[in-house]
């Protein structure tokens, strides 16, 4: 191995470790107020107040974004889920519209656009997807 390469590969695992440090130096220069309030409150014990602060970063911090990272799979499971039920729909040649938005004036109004293009036309309006769909579907 030539001294270039190793440089290489040397500078460049220095420069993706960089990230950590820094962030490093940002949080412990942004909680060190709460670290001397915690060592006074402690009894000058610098361990259990390190512990304190892990604890309550843990409690505000990331479990908070844990509990959203599973709410955010559980919305798109629930929106695949409905994307496959109106591909079926479209497939079956039924309205992609479900009928309890039927009541809102708006979707109203664009149904019925779409069905006098329909009738002017003589062609089924037909959204991209449902086309992607019925050609996946004769692939099985």
């Amino acid at each position: 191995m030539t001294a270039l390469s190793l440089r290489t590969r040397t500078s460049g695992a220095a420069r993706s470790e960089t990230g950590g440090p820094a962030w490093a130096a940002v949080l412990s220069y942004a909680l060190s107020p709460l670290h001397r309030h915690l060592v006074c409150a402690t009894g000058e014990r610098r361990t259990l107040s390190a512990r304190l602060i892990c604890l309550l970063l843990t409690i505000r911090l990331i479990l908070p974004l844990v509990s959203l990272s599973f709410l955010i799979g559980d919305e798109l499971t629930r929106a695949y889920t409905a994307i496959g039920g109106l591909a079926e729909r479209a497939a079956k040649g039924e309205s992609l519209l479900p009928d309890q938005w039927r009541q809102y004036p708006m979707m109203v109004a664009a149904i019925e656009r779409l069905d006098e293009y329909e009738r002017l036309t003589g062609k089924m309006f037909e959204p991209t997807s449902s086309r992607t769909w019925r050609t996946w579907e004769s692939c099985f």
